[in-house]
């Protein structure tokens, strides 16, 4: 019998041979690996493996008819055969001594904890030989694609092809496997669909979620492992099985923590205490979380399909998914004792600032988002969304634009098959369609199925902001004689789309989503929508007000003419009639009256308007060579602006002007009442909503938060179908689409009310 080897040698000529036949209806390619037993150091690396076709309601039939498989018996062998070496994680010293508290080792901790974990652990099972086949199952393999270059060889029924290299490790891998030698087979896109057939790919895509819904398991390769590996899975089977939860994690800091020294009052506080990991930990958590496979579009379908206890490997290492989310939840629960050690490095990170809005900051795509573990919580939500309408499916479409795709269509393509999106838009996928039409026939379809609100995610535009050292409150001729360098946020779109159509993979400012359920076109007549044969989409639209003044989106905004004013700015009337109605209307304003989780802010939020929280120790935001998002740079670009009323922003906070005190002697507003929680929740959600947005100041006195592409002059308007007021502006005879913008007073149906008065009325328009 020939080596592998010497196949793949007599094959060489043979390369172009295809190893594909035409599939119909619902059937697959499945892939047997030829399983090599292990030779010590000498074992080939080379792979060859077996294409077969079958239906997916065959493989659904085959698993009805076989005998019970047993309890577990799919889940990955090896994950609970080993403890993990806990005592690697601490620094190798006896915590520090707390008051009216014991001294205990960490060799006493981790035997404790590694009694109570091995109770807990379910019982291990033989990780090899079992006496029944597993052949009439498949398991679907999730994984990046990877770099192109440095292609390896592999046989595939006799036929020489290249796979690349991240593939290539996963199949080593996988060749390990007990599940491999009872005959489990593989789907895997990259080999199991022909990617040179457009037709058979969109055919394969139309029915990618009932492959991964199909399979025994679904198995994720984060790629080979490095030197972090071992540390991170440890650090992460620490949190999930020791710790479980962000309270007793909290509790674990501050009975064994390292106390912080506080270098101000901060309501931002960080906790009194930081996790006494080794340095190295941290590190190695960054690396978990910095692996492309995490930017993938596709694992939002994938994920959403596989089981709870999936395997999560990273070369040789295995851990259920159902772990990773503990885990994850555990950070994000508690993020105060790990956070400033978790963030992974980017261009605008100052690991001095506070990390309340590092999901604000600006980073290269190939760089991890500063809190990457939430991005896998959101994935895990998708799994349990079980509502229906764009306001469920809009975390959806968030985690879609995020994502990395070979194909951009895929943005679009990637994401038909998941909760909240599947029961929103019927489409068949097509490779050989523009991607402009693809875009454009996504946002039409949800359109007429399900409304306007889809055009909420329109790509907005933003301007360059300045990156210097310098302190903003310097004279602007200093700081452009200093500055030199400028960083692009968000360009214009470039795929020529109309302006209602949602752009899915031009760079946009990472804004924090308005969260809460708004209903300004209720009590509105039923929309009436046509799509026009130029492109255009005609609509009704309530033309309720005009923007007036404008603030600066960021404190290192480069265009100098902002803050704006408008020409009648000191007489802009207040909507709010006195001056405590402003001030109530500020906080609700900066928070786009919402909390975090969507709710109704509590009114002890109105801490908000304390003159403290805009000082210079207002918040821990701070200004250095990094992208400042905190209320205090926030009033610091801002001070001049004009409110309703003609009331100056920087006297209602309490700023004189340059170099001058905040506040002086008068304290200001001072609100009792409220927790060290509501303190830190409200600043957070403030800071965080305010990022790369405007606030604005209407011709009716209302206040409003809106995109950074908003301008003087530019019209709000409240349309039937859609359940946030937009900002448009006229282009000839028909108008642009700018962006959602939060108007306090005109989210609930108010404009209804208005129309009834008469006051305004229900107009048809154009939007091109």
């Amino acid at each position: 019998m020939a080596t592998l080897r010497q196949q793949m040698n007599m094959n060489t000529s043979s390369a172009n041979r295809s190893v594909y036949t035409p599939l119909t209806g619902d059937e697959i390619r499945l892939l047997t690996l030829q399983y090599v037993p292990q030779a010590g150091s000498d074992e080939t690396p080379l792979i060859s493996c077996e294409l077969e076709t079958i239906a997916l309601n065959e493989i659904v039939q085959l698993g009805q008819q076989g005998e019970p498989e047993p309890a577990g018996d799919n889940q990955w062998p090896g994950f609970y055969e080993t403890q993990p070496d806990f005592a690697a994680l601490f620094k190798p010293k006896k915590r520090h001594k707390l008051i009216g508290a014991p001294e205990r080792s960490w060799k006493k901790y981790v035997e404790s904890i590694d009694e109570e974990i091995s109770q807990q652990s379910p019982t291990v099972r033989p990780a090899v030989e079992a006496s029944h086949s597993l052949s009439h199952k498949y398991v679907a393999l999730s994984y990046a694609w990877g770099p192109i270059e440095d292609q390896r060889k592999i046989l595939i029924n006799g036929v020489e092809t290249e796979v690349r290299p991240n593939l290539y490790a996963a199949l080593l891998e996988l060749r390990k496997s007990p599940w491999v030698r009872r005959g489990v087979r593989l789907w895997i896109d990259a080999l199991c669909i022909d990617q040179d057939d457009l037709e058979e790919r969109k055919q394969q895509v139309c029915i990618m979620r009932s492959i991964y819904a199909t399979a025994w398991q679904v198995v994720v390769w984060l790629g080979p492992s490095t030197e972090s590996t071992p540390l991170a899975y440890t650090a992460l089977a620490w949190l999930a099985r020791a710790i479980r939860s962000g309270d007793k994690l909290k509790a674990f800091a501050a009975e064994y923590g390292i106390p912080t020294t506080v270098y101000d009052q901060s309501p931002i506080l960080l906790s009194p205490f930081l996790l006494p990991w080794r340095d190295s930990v941290f590190a190695a958590l960054r690396s978990f979380f910095a692996c492309d496979y995490w930017h993938r579009l596709w694992i939002l379908q994938e994920l959403a399909m596989a089981k709870v206890d999936a395997p999560v490997l990273w070369g040789g290492y295995a851990m259920p998914l159902r772990e990773i989310w503990v885990a994850c939840e555990a950070i994000s629960e508690s993020e105060s004792t790990l956070v400033e050690n978790m963030t992974t490095s980017g261009d605008d990170i100052d690991r001095s600032s506070s990390t309340v809005t590092l999901d604000r900051r600006l980073e290269e795509r190939q760089s991890t988002p500063g809190q990457q573990w939430k991005h896998l919580i959101r994935i895990k939500h998708l799994r349990e969304n079980r509502g229906h309408g764009v306001e469920f499916a809009l975390p959806s479409f968030e985690l879609a634009r995020q994502a990395q795709a070979t194909d951009n269509r895929d943005k679009v393509y990637g994401i038909l098959g998941i909760p909240g999106v599947q029961q929103l838009v019927s489409m068949t996928p097509d490779y050989e369609v523009d991607l402009t039409k693809v875009y454009i026939e996504f946002t039409r379809r949800i359109i007429e199925n399900e409304g306007l609100d889809i055009i909420r995610l329109v790509h907005s535009p933003v301007k360059p902001v300045m990156l210097s050292w310098f302190n903003a409150d310097n004279p602007r001729w200093l700081r452009r004689l200093v500055n030199a360098r400028f960083k692009e946020v968000a360009n214009p779109c470039i795929h020529n789309l109309p302006s209602w159509a949602v752009c899915w993979s031009c760079k946009c400012a990472p804004l924090a989503r308005l969260q809460r359920n708004y209903r300004a076109h209720e009590g509105l007549p039923t929309p009436r929508i046509d799509f026009l044969d130029d492109g255009g989409l005609s609509l009704q639209a309530v033309l309720v007000d005009k923007i007036a003044n404008l603030s600066a989106f960021n404190l290192l905004e480069a265009d100098e003419s902002y803050p704006h004013n408008g020409p009648s700015a000191e007489a802009t009337p207040n909507a709010y009639g006195d001056l405590d109605g402003l001030k109530e209307a500020i906080w609700r304003t900066i928070t786009a009256d919402s909390t975090s989780a969507g709710d109704e802010p509590p009114p002890s939020w109105r801490l908000l308007i304390e003159q403290r929280r805009w000082g210079p120790f207002g918040t821990t935001e701070t200004i250095g060579a990094t992208i400042n998002h905190g209320l205090h740079g926030f009033a610091l670009r801002n001070v001049k602006l004009l409110l309703p009323g003609g009331h100056r922003l920087g006297d209602i906070l309490g700023y004189r002007g340059p170099h001058e005190r905040w506040g002086g002697n008068d304290r200001g507003d001072v609100i009792e009442n409220h927790s060290e929680l509501d303190e830190r929740d409200a600043v957070s959600c403030a800071s965080n909503t305010l990022a790369w947005r405007r606030l604005i100041t209407t011709e009716s006195g209302r206040l409003g938060l809106t995109v950074a592409a908003a301008g003087a002059g530019d019209t709000i308007a409240v349309l039937p179908g859609c359940t946030t007021p937009v900002v448009i502006r006229p282009v000839g005879a028909s108008w642009e689409l700018v962006g959602e913008v939060f108007v306090y007073g005109l989210m609930n149906g108010e404009t209804a009310t208005i129309v009834r008065d008469g006051l305004v009325e229900v107009n048809e328009i154009e939007i091109h």
